[in-house]
């Protein structure tokens, strides 16, 4: 006879206090991450976006914008889990573990951008980039162990999408309507509050992730910071 085994349920509150505290212990090296990797492809798009015969070289482009993303995406998950560990956030650990997984998370920004469109996939594919990373797998069975890791908690990693989504709008809604004094002043503040924001949404899914391996499989986060020592 088979016995019914309750799914845990993610605390949806838990996970978003949990995320705000590891961002702030972490946020300096994310911000240096992010402004190393993104200021020469902001500032090379910036100025493409000034000159309308340029659209062509831009959309070009990017490629390399998703590459640097998918980088910039490793080694955040790669400090945020030490942030979570309350350890001393190690660059060099964040860069060999992060850096190396390089491939697979920019298979998995790939396959995620193109079912963007259908909602699904952006829910059960929401801690596929923690996996790659902490698990070191592969695009396709990091995509499979975020779609285990989710099911039963789609509608409550559905509503920190939504979070998500409405704290990127508001912020920018936000920063758009101040005026810095000059068009430069006005993009430097946008691109800022963009990063802050985005670092950010970087720190929930590993969060999520955590908890959900915690509630399934019993893996604390020591056991999870084996993977970079």
């Amino acid at each position: 006879m088979s016995v019914y085994r309750r799914i845990p349920e993610l605390d949806v509150g838990s996970v978003v206090v949990k995320s705000f505290s590891a961002w702030l212990r972490c946020l300096p090296w994310l911000l240096v991450i992010a402004v190393v990797l993104n200021a020469p492809v902001s500032i090379y798009a910036y100025s493409k976006l000034r000159q309308d015969d340029e659209l062509r070289d831009l959309i070009m482009f990017l490629p390399v914008s998703m590459a640097v993303s998918s980088l910039e995406l490793g080694l955040s998950i790669a400090i945020v889990i030490q942030a979570l560990r309350r350890h001393h956030v190690d660059p060099g650990i964040a860069i060999k573990s992060g850096a190396t997984r390089l491939l697979p998370l920019l298979g998995a920004s790939l396959l995620t951008a193109l079912a963007a469109v259908v909602i699904v996939p952006l829910v059960i594919w929401y801690v596929a980039a923690p996996a790659i990373v902490v698990e070191r797998a592969g695009t396709v069975a990091a995509l499979r162990r975020s779609s285990d890791l989710v099911k039963g908690n789609g509608w409550r990693v559905f509503g920190l999408l939504i979070f998500t989504g409405i704290l990127g709008w508001l912020t920018s809604w936000l920063a758009e309507r101040i005026d810095a004094g000059s068009l430069t002043a006005n993009w430097v503040l946008q691109t800022a509050v963009s990063v802050l924001v985005g670092t950010f949404a970087t720190v929930i899914p590993v969060v999520v992730y955590h908890e959900l391996r915690l509630a399934k499989e019993g893996v604390d986060l020591a056991e999870l910071g084996r993977a970079f020592d």
